[in-house]
């Protein structure tokens, strides 16, 4: 057999392998399109009354979905026990702390909220958030991230974003567009792809910040910090 013709064969070969591999792992781990196969997974899911604010603390794999109604939701594997999820709503709140779990791969807290959710305070937390609502929104974050993903819908509308990052928090965003936006940064990093008529805020102790070219700018630095602005 040519040398040529081996070495195909052996590609061909290493190709399949590689699909095999990602297909069990889609399997096992629910990573394809936030799929998660009724065969392979259970779901917990409650209704909770609306809220305005969300509290989190130490708090992993959440998502937060804008919706017309509220609930908690824990997804997780057949082969394992139901996850221990802490959350209660007090008034116009709804606290969830400690929501860690070991494998971090087979389970996923999905959290429900109204266009009545207005603010988000976390510590030591990470979110993704989809389908955003218009309005305003306020984070307030510490040793935290949150990613903001405009997912199946096209190019949401937002009045103002009100972000406070400290203790190496992190917000990025996708392709939006927000009215104005205040931040205030302190040891953290804002990576926004919004279209932003405003930006007014302050960055400290090594803060950064990569944007779109506002409408208007005004952002107070320190001499560790930066500010990177992109034409696009």
């Amino acid at each position: 057999m040519k040398t040529s013709k081996i070495i195909f064969i052996s590609l061909l070969g290493t190709v399949a392998l590689l699909i095999m591999a990602t297909t069990i792992d889609i399997k096992l781990n629910g990573h394809k399109s936030n799929s998660y196969p009724s065969d392979l997974f259970k779901t917990e899911k409650n209704r909770v009354a609306d809220y305005k604010i969300l509290r989190l603390s130490n708090c992993n794999n959440i998502e937060l979905i804008c919706k017309d109604s509220s609930s908690v939701e824990i997804i997780y594997q057949k082969d394992s026990l139901l996850p221990h999820l802490n959350y209660i709503t007090k008034g116009d709140t709804l606290f969830i702390t400690d929501a860690r779990p070991k494998n971090h791969s087979k389970v996923t807290y999905k959290i429900q909220a109204t266009g009545s959710l207005s603010q988000i305070v976390m510590k030591n937390s990470d979110i993704t958030m989809k389908n955003l609502s218009s309005g305003s929104m306020v984070f307030e974050l510490d040793g935290s991230t949150i990613n903001m993903n405009n997912e199946g819908v096209a190019t949401p509308r937002m009045s103002c974003l009100i972000v406070s990052a400290r203790n190496h928090s992190s917000i990025s965003t996708g392709d939006f567009r927000v009215d104005s936006i205040d931040l205030a940064l302190q040891k953290s990093e804002a990576y926004m792809e919004i279209i932003a008529n405003k930006i007014h805020g302050t960055l400290q102790d090594s803060s950064k910040v990569y944007a779109r070219q506002p409408g208007e700018i005004y952002l107070k630095k320190d001499s560790t910090s930066t500010i990177s602005l992109n034409e696009y």
